[in-house]
């Protein structure tokens, strides 16, 4: 019996389906727009715009969603000023579920904070406080900051009362009320907030003990400060670049060469690396 190679086969060609009519192709799917994309494209307008310009291109642009999260983001970035608050009251009225957070209002009152405008600043903190909207421990924080920054010491120890009264403070609350305390010269007062804070059951942080350093090298103790570093390893937080440099920079401005010794000897143990302005400013005071 004969058998026939296949290459010898004719193949039986192949019939294409028709396309049926109104069958459309996949439209490819659309990038995703993030919140990054659009929170900088907004700085963009708010930093190079007039507001005339900026107000409806803000109104119309893609992605931006009128919430707490976009817009404290937005006013994060440092915008101007001024077209930063045009910003955040044009927030309310673009967006009818639109309403103001603790987020947004702490935001806006570190940018008048930081730009020196006190009384405005309070302004809106009564403003939130008539809104029904309650302060948080961030709030106070920045508030009591910001009003120490402008030499209002007692109006900042009123704020840190009323933060007691209202919420429970923070780690960071307790750090920056030490901090305002060491730098208006009230030593014992600071004091008496650290050991507050430990009897809250709250653990100082890194922060905590910088500014109990920077303290301690500021009255010359430099001894002690070493000793409060023995503590911090035993508590198991350890010294960061920012409380080297610190003491590096004091002890080479002090001339108190056998502590520097031991925070540069910590320091190259631990690859931490010296920043550049205080290198050149402690070998100066070396040669001096």
């Amino acid at each position: 019996m004969l058998r026939y190679s296949r290459r010898f086969l004719t193949r039986t060609p192949r019939r294409r389906q028709p396309k049926t009519a109104g069958k459309t192709e996949p439209s490819p799917t659309a990038a995703p727009t993030y919140t990054r994309d659009v929170v900088r494209r907004a700085t963009a307008i708010l930093r190079d715009q007039p507001w005339s310009a900026a107000r409806p291109l803000l109104l119309s642009l893609p992605g931006l969603a009128w919430d707490s999260h976009t817009v404290a983001r937005v006013l994060k970035t440092h915008p101007p000023l001024q077209k930063a608050f045009l910003f955040f009251r044009l927030a309310t009225t673009a967006s009818r579920t639109f309403r103001h957070d603790r987020f947004t209002y702490t935001s806006m009152i570190h940018l008048l904070g930081e730009a020196g405008r006190v009384p405005a600043m309070l302004r809106l903190l009564a403003e939130m406080l008539r809104a029904g909207i309650a302060p948080d421990a961030a709030t106070f924080t920045t508030v009591m900051h910001w009003l120490a920054r402008a030499g209002d010491v007692d109006g900042a120890m009123r704020v840190w009362a009323e933060m007691k009264a209202r919420s429970r403070p923070t780690v960071v609350s307790y750090t920056a009320c030490i901090k305002i305390l060491f730098d208006a010269r009230k030593a014992e007062e600071a004091r008496g907030v650290l050991r507050e804070m430990v009897a809250e059951g709250l653990r100082p942080t890194c922060k905590t003990y910088t500014v109990l350093i920077e303290h301690l090298a500021d009255t010359g103790k430099f001894e002690a400060t070493l000793e409060i570093m023995d503590k911090m390893k035993e508590a198991c937080v350890q010294p960061d670049k920012a409380l080297c440099n610190i003491l590096v920079q004091k002890c080479s401005r002090a001339g108190e060469t056998s502590v520097l010794t031991c925070i540069l000897q910590y320091m190259k143990e631990h690859f931490i690396v010296l920043r550049r302005p205080i290198f050149f400013g402690s070998t100066t005071s070396s040669k001096s």
